[in-house]
C-alpha cells in the first residue's frame, strides 16, 4: 500500500514537473516571437541551418517523384504537383516550412505556442513569394504530442522535427506522436543536439554565454538526447533509421556543414515500417 502510495506521487510529481517545463518553454519562445523574422537575430543559426536541411528534407521526401522542367531553371520555387503534404512539428516562426514550400512541398507547420504560429502567418502572408508557394503552406496551433492521435494519425507523408527534441518534457511520447503522425513508409526527419561534454561547452557556454548567437537560457543540457537514445525511440515505435549525420556550425561565418562527428548537432532520418 505505501509502495503504490509513494508511486502515485512519484508519477504525479514527474507529470508536474513536465508540465512545468513545457510551460516554460512556451514561455520562453513566446517572448522571443518578434524575433522570428529577423535573420540577424535570436534565430540567425536557424535562417542558416537551412542551407542544409532544405536541400536534405526535399531530396529524401522527393525520391521517385518527377519534378517539373522548371526545377533545372529554378530549383528554389518549385510546384511537384503532387497531393503529399508534410508535417513540421514545432515550426515556430516558420522558417523552415516556407523554405520547404518554395521548394515545393505541401506544408502544414505546427507549434504548441500561440505567439510563433501568429508570426509564421503573418511571415507567410508579408513574404515575397508566388501565390502558389503561399497556397503549399498551412499554420495551425498543435500540442505537439497530440498530432498523431485521431484523424491526424498516419496522415503525412513526411514529418518534420527540427531543433525541437531538446526542448520538450518527453522524449518517447513526443516521437510516439512523429511516428503515429506519419503514414507507412514515409520519412521522419530530426535535427536536434547530442549531450556530452563538448555540447555542454559548445552550444551552451560559447553559443549562449560568449558569442550570443543562441539566447541566454534557451537549453537545458539536460533535456539534450544522444544519437542512441532517439534511435532506439524510433526503432521501439516501428521505425528503421537510415541516416545519423552530424552537423557543424561556424558561428564566426554563420554557415554549416555536414560532418562525420554527432558529438554536438546532429540529424536523424528514420522511416516508419509498422
Amino acid at each position: 500500500m505505501v509502495a503504490r502510495s509513494v508511486a502515485r506521487l512519484h508519477s504525479a510529481a514527474t507529470t508536474a514537473a513536465a508540465s512545468a517545463s513545457a510551460s516554460n518553454e512556451l514561455a520562453r519562445f513566446a517572448r522571443l516571437a518578434h524575433e522570428w523574422s529577423d535573420e540577424k537575430g535570436a534565430f540567425r543559426a536557424l535562417h542558416s541551418m537551412n542551407e542544409l536541411r532544405v536541400p536534405w528534407i526535399v531530396e529524401e521526401t522527393t525520391k521517385g517523384v518527377p519534378l517539373p522542367a522548371e526545377a533545372a531553371r529554378a530549383p528554389q520555387v518549385l510546384d511537384l504537383a503532387s497531393d503529399d503534404i508534410s508535417v513540421q512539428v514545432g515550426c515556430g516562426g516558420g522558417i523552415l516550412s516556407m523554405a520547404l514550400a518554395r521548394r515545393g512541398l505541401r506544408v502544414r507547420g505546427v507549434d504548441a505556442c500561440v505567439e510563433s504560429i501568429d508570426v509564421a502567418k503573418k511571415m507567410a502572408e508579408q513574404a515575397v513569394i508566388p501565390p502558389a508557394v503561399r497556397a503549399r503552406l498551412q499554420f495551425d496551433v498543435v500540442e505537439e504530442t497530440a498530432l498523431g492521435e485521431g484523424k491526424e494519425c498516419g496522415a503525412y507523408d513526411a514529418v518534420v522535427a527540427s531543433e525541437v527534441v531538446e526542448h520538450v518534457p518527453s522524449v518517447p511520447a513526443f516521437v510516439r506522436s512523429l511516428v503515429a503522425a506519419a503514414k507507412p513508409g514515409a520519412p521522419i526527419f530530426l535535427t536536434t543536439i547530442n549531450r556530452t561534454t563538448l555540447s555542454r561547452v559548445a552550444a551552451i557556454w560559447l553559443a549562449e554565454e560568449v558569442l550570443r548567437v543562441v539566447p541566454s537560457g534557451m537549453h537545458d543540457w539536460r533535456q539534450f538526447v544522444k544519437p542512441e537514445e532517439l534511435t532506439a525511440e524510433l526503432e521501439a515505435n516501428g521505425c528503421k533509421v537510415h541516416q545519423v549525420l552530424g552537423m557543424d556550425y561556424n558561428p564566426l561565418l554563420d554557415r554549416w556543414k555536414w560532418t562525420e562527428c554527432t558529438q554536438i548537432n546532429y540529424a536523424v532520418l528514420a522511416r516508419r515500417i509498422l
